[in-house]
């Protein structure tokens, strides 16, 4: 789901609405569990992001 969402941008055009966005769309179909996953690994994506010196912050 994240990746036909986001498809190749980069980190830096990723924005929280857009993450959200995702998220919502996968508890629609009652996949919760999986939508707090989801968002727990775009969040270490991000804090990697971060670390590297690729991002400045991180939308999660």
């Amino acid at each position: 789901m994240a990746n036909r969402d986001f498809g190749r941008k980069p980190v830096t055009e990723i924005t929280a609405p857009m993450i959200l966005k995702t998220l919502r769309k996968v508890e629609a179909k009652g996949n919760y569990e999986t939508a707090h996953l989801l968002r727990a690994r775009i969040g270490s994506i991000f804090r990697y992001a971060v670390a590297s010196g690729i991002a400045e912050t991180g939308p999660t």
